[in-house]
């Protein structure tokens, strides 16, 4: 295994899906043509990047749009870089329902989730997570990506995932996890080295 001591970290946002333009939470979703043509936007701008290799959460939209950069850049996305750990929070019964639906029978905790976040306590009718456990697994695959191979790599993943790695660069509080906007398809460079640590080349970058 060849270990590079500096390495640039693409997190790639998910690309707009219909559950995006229709206001629901995830449950197996489809691109739509803006995501499809923010994802060749993508491509047009990274060809002449060497990419090392792409890692992918296990969401279906991520999944195949993770695919088609991975062809169109000569790489492979092999099931090992298909990530649980960079996955989105678990839930629960919130899977499938708008926001509207959410917040007619969960308004509370989802006010409390959004706006006053305490990562001790799970938010979700019938998820199995706080940001606390997110927190430490999206640190867990980090670290596995920075001890795995590559220099340059891609990441496509989810919105707490991206601000949760923010939150960690930064050093800042757990609570600042939501100032962070990030667009569909919206890119955040994160440099590491291994002397110096982790510092920001640019966040939520949207390639036209």
């Amino acid at each position: 295994m060849c270990f590079f001591k500096r390495k640039n970290i693409y997190l790639i946002k998910s690309f707009e899906s219909d559950y995006h333009s229709m206001g629901t939470y995830p449950s197996q979703p489809a691109l739509t043509h803006t995501g499809n043509y923010r994802i060749n936007c993508f491509i047009n701008n990274f060809k002449s990047i060497p990419i090392d290799i792409i890692y992918s959460s296990q969401s279906k939209n991520n999944v195949n749009a993770s695919k088609m950069i991975a062809e169109s850049l000569n790489l492979e996305l092999s099931e090992k870089n298909i990530l649980s750990d960079i996955n989105y929070i678990d839930l629960g019964h919130w899977s499938g329902k708008s926001i509207q639906e959410i917040k007619k029978k969960y308004d509370d905790d989802f006010e409390g989730l959004m706006t006053k976040p305490n990562f001790n306590k799970r938010y979700i009718a019938g998820g199995k997570e706080t940001l606390n456990d997110v927190k430490k697994r999206v640190n867990g695959g980090l670290k596995k990506v920075i001890e795995g191979t590559g220099a340059n790599i891609l990441i496509l993943t989810h919105r707490e995932v991206i601000n949760l790695i923010l939150l960690k660069v930064l050093v800042i509080p757990n609570e600042m996890i939501w100032k962070f906007s990030q667009d569909h398809g919206g890119v955040s460079l994160i440099k590491y080295d291994a002397e110096f640590g982790y510092s920001i080349g640019y966040i939520n970058r949207i390639f036209v």
